[in-house]
């Protein structure tokens, strides 16, 4: 009698954790449901072309059957988009970096097939120097200070930079777009919406952009100014540094 109640109450605890389990899995979304809203709407190419068109469960009018094989987390992450086209399953892999819930924030970016992705025809930036702004393409910098004094390339495919000595400015793409700008003590350049430069003390840039808190010269690390955009002040006084990454 007491083995058969004890195992009575032993599977009245099984269900009763068998339920709680399954009622913590239903709480969280799946990888579809959290990052397939996110990526609504048109993604172009650096010329302004649309690549992805996701409209609903469709993508360039192919059934998606879901996402996949999530690696990150927050709006930087990778997946692959099961699709149906021609009646067999495609697989797309796709990198993004600020993927958001709103699509008017900037610097929401697709890497596919080693091309990046943007959610305007053009680039959308906040901060810029001399007209330069974090998104933009190879193409948008030669138009305005044609080839470089010094070029290079990273250790891998992903990674370019370009030297401007005669200006005093370092740019640097990331699968074709910048995605960071350095101005040195040097040269002549400034941030635009300031007109700071190098000359200008930790004080006026923890002022002017609204920092948390004041930077400390020569040390690493970030300091956001909104817009998903970061300066870093590792070089500084010799350098300041406008970037898409805060690590």
């Amino acid at each position: 009698m007491k083995k058969s109640c004890f195992r009575h109450v032993l599977t009245i605890i099984c269900i009763v954790m068998l339920l709680s389990f399954v009622s913590l899995a239903s709480a969280y979304p799946t990888l579809t449901e959290k990052y397939l809203p996110r990526l609504q709407g048109q993604w172009y190419d650096l010329n302004g072309n649309v690549v992805l068109n996701f409209a609903g469960n469709y993508l360039n009018d192919c059934q998606i059957t879901g996402l996949y094989g999530g690696a990150g987390g927050g709006g930087d992450i990778g997946f692959t988009v099961r699709i149906i086209e021609n009646g067999q399953y495609r697989d797309l892999q796709l990198s993004c970096t600020n993927l958001s819930e709103n699509p008017d924030a900037y610097h929401q970016y697709i890497v596919f097939n080693k091309n990046t992705l943007r959610r305007t025809p053009e680039a959308q930036f906040y901060e810029s120097v001399g007209g330069l702004g974090l998104g933009m393409s190879q193409k948008d910098v030669v138009v305005r200070y044609g080839q470089p004094n010094r070029a290079y390339s990273g250790s891998n495919d992903r990674r370019l930079t370009w030297e401007y000595t005669d200006l005093g400015m370092t740019i640097t793409w990331d699968y074709g777009i910048i995605s960071r700008i350095v101005i040195y003590k040097y040269g002549n350049r400034r941030f635009d919406r300031t007109g700071f430069n190098c000359l200008n003390t930790v004080y006026d840039y923890a002022q002017e952009y609204g920092m948390k808190r004041v930077p400390s010269p020569g040390r690493f690390g970030a300091f956001g100014i909104g817009y998903n955009e970061f300066m870093w002040f590792e070089h500084y006084p010799n350098a300041v540094e406008l970037s898409l990454y805060w690590n």
